[in-house]
């Protein structure tokens, strides 16, 4: 290297040995600066005389030691196009290939190559398609004319594609949005029977680039999920990211191997940063996989790096939080500071989401943020999905948003859609199509109007309609109300104070369904009781749902409210006295019903004063 040096710095080489020497150091991945910084001028002073070849090689080299030069990619640029037609195939997928590696924007230069790429595609193996494609679409430079023809050409050469081949062909299609469903049909079928070669890095941007084309390939995907576990091991934190990301997206269910990659994710946490982590969470909560020990561990480097978190990351991590149902208040918290800084910058959906997770758990949320996100929210909207003003009202409604009067612009942008809706019938199709929207929108009203005594913003007929639906909606019994249920009648015959007990009741005032009712003999006092089950939960803490529902019953609904939450119940099952905590004959149960029975007359007799 010395003697190169020195030889480069009083010796004028000849184009093809200026360029051999750059590919050799290039080759065997030897950076050296100061080589590569004297033998820019070489290139410079002789590039008229460079061949394609030549050309080629040079680019290459510099591009893959990753030795910044963009004066001599802006010259090589011009000089390439005058040559372009004894460029071989080779040649041209070389020389995009680095400029799109060395991220020096050429768009003449990849509009004349991809002309060119055309007319002699049929001399393209393999890898120079792979390698073509991967840098068009890494440039992000459309080229729909060239990504058409290489399509048809490489479904007829795919057996000569390696696994680095495939997985940049199939990568390139989907980054470049470009479709291509019979080349991904026919890739998923090859790669299924070359799994075996497929390199970790492979095998990510393979399912990946199948996700985000939102191609199904189910034969691929199950074929992926069964590889051995010592494999999965040489995975890196982006390409475990990217694979949990692309099965949840795809919606194809992987149970077994989303179980081996949480253990996977713990052992190597600390590689993981703020775009791996929000991925990761949000593939987990999307794939509805629950991973409680994973949650728990990956909050601690989320809150570690949570000032690094984009926009993005802040609320698809709170969002996967809520959605899994895992507690995370520490979590929570510390991401309430950049999303104050960064809400500016946040989409609307990322705005809706982060107000939604917050409304979900139901901590103590910093009123700056609930500020933060009314502001951004009435400052957009008019350009507002329905269904977000939607949500974001139902999340400040659930919070109890102390500032009431600054919700006024979200409801009044509602009713002015309303009532543009015979003109425009995109503008509120949305929530005419969706109970739950219409439910939510029914309680934020309610919050508004009935529990801060407020003149309603929305029109009659809306108010009435949505009162409607949400007093007809579906109602289910579970098992645990059954059981609840069963044990109040059977003290209705041992209590004579008892008068009556009804199921599924409606509140007139709110229209919501109370699981049970009982009505009292001696003081003619109603108490309405709701059997919570899990999904009522975040941990042992009511959610956002659940919270709402009680706060308006006991505000609005003329009742004492009693809640039976599912572990306390579970409880009375077993004798805390019995080591195994199992129930195994049937004295057992009559012990069960009577400590359920027991149970019921303390919550009553607390409530009533008898």
């Amino acid at each position: 290297e010395t003697n190169i040096l020195k030889a480069a710095k009083t010796t004028n080489f000849t184009p093809k040995d200026t360029a051999s020497i750059l590919w050799s150091f290039a080759k065997i991945d030897r950076k050296s600066d100061a080589l590569f910084n004297v033998m820019k001028d070489q290139v410079l002073s002789n590039l008229h005389m460079f061949n394609c070849q030549s050309i080629a090689n040079t680019v290459w080299a510099y591009a893959t030691v990753g030795h910044p030069a963009p004066a001599l990619f802006a010259t090589v640029s011009s000089s390439a196009i005058k040559k372009l037609d004894t460029f071989i195939a080779q040649n041209l997928a070389n020389t995009v290939w680095a400029y799109a590696t060395a991220g020096h924007s050429a768009p003449k230069l990849f509009d004349e190559i991809s002309k060119m790429s055309i007319k002699k595609l049929d001399t393209f193996n393999s890898q120079a398609i792979g390698n073509t494609v991967w840098a068009f679409a890494t440039a992000g430079h459309s080229v729909p004319e060239l990504f058409d023809a290489i399509s048809k050409i490489s479904i007829k050469q795919l057996d000569t594609f390696n696994s680095q081949a495939i997985g940049n062909t199939v990568w390139a299609y989907a980054t470049a949005s470009h479709p291509a469903p019979e080349l991904f049909d026919a890739v998923a079928h090859v790669a299924i029977k070359k799994l075996h070669t497929f390199k970790s890095q492979e095998i990510a941007n393979t399912l990946w680039a199948y996700a985000k084309a939102g191609h199904l390939a189910w034969g691929l995907f199950n074929a992926i999920s069964k590889i051995p576990i010592y494999q999965l091991d040489r995975f890196t934190s982006q390409n475990i990211s990217n694979t949990v990301w692309a099965y949840a997206r795809a919606g194809h269910p992987a149970s077994a191997l989303f179980d081996v990659v949480a253990q996977l994710i713990i052992k190597k946490i600390d590689t993981f940063d703020c775009q791996k982590i929000a991925n990761t969470v949000w593939a987990y909560a999307t794939a509805g996989h629950l991973s409680p020990e994973l949650f728990k561990e990956i909050s601690v480097p989320a809150i570690k790096q949570i000032d690094t978190f984009n926009s993005q990351n802040i609320a698809n991590t709170v969002w996967a939080y809520a959605t899994a149902g895992h507690s995370a208040p520490e979590l929570f918290s510390a991401a309430s500071r950049p999303a104050i800084k960064k809400l500016d910058t946040f989409t609307a959906q990322n705005i809706t989401n982060t107000a939604w997770a917050y409304a979900t758990v139901g901590y103590d949320v910093n009123p700056e943020l609930l500020d933060a996100i009314l502001l951004e929210a009435t400052q957009r909207r008019e350009i507002l999905r329905i269904e977000y003003i939607v949500i974001i009202l139902w999340s400040m409604a659930v919070l109890d948003y102390k500032q009431i009067d600054a919700v006024i612009p979200l409801f009044s942008e509602i009713s002015k859609r309303y009532y543009q809706q015979d003109s425009d019938e995109n503008t509120f199709s949305r929530l005419s199509e969706e109970a739950l929207l219409q439910y939510q929108l029914h309680q934020a009203s309610l919050w508004y109007s009935d529990e801060h005594n407020k003149e309603s913003l929305l029109p009659s007929e809306l108010r009435n309609e949505l009162s409607s639906n949400f007093s007809w909606n579906r109602i289910t019994t579970s098992k645990l109300q059954q059981n609840v249920t069963e044990i109040l009648r059977s003290l209705e015959y041992l209590n004579p104070d008892i008068a009556t007990i009804e199921e599924e009741c409606r509140c007139d005032w709110t229209g919501y369904t109370i699981d049970i009712v009982i009505k009292m003999k001696n003081c003619g006092k109603e108490i309405a009781i709701e059997v919570d089950g899990p999904f009522h939960f975040i941990g042992i803490l009511p959610n956002g749902a659940t919270i709402l529902k009680r706060r308006q019953l006991c505000s609005l609904g003329g009742r004492p409210l009693l809640s039976i939450p599912y572990w306390e119940w579970d409880e009375l099952n077993y004798d805390k006295s019995n080591e195994d905590g199992q129930t195994e004959n049937e004295e057992d149960d009559y012990s069960s019903i009577k400590r359920k029975q027991l149970y019921m007359e303390q919550l009553l007799r607390k409530s009533f004063f008898l």
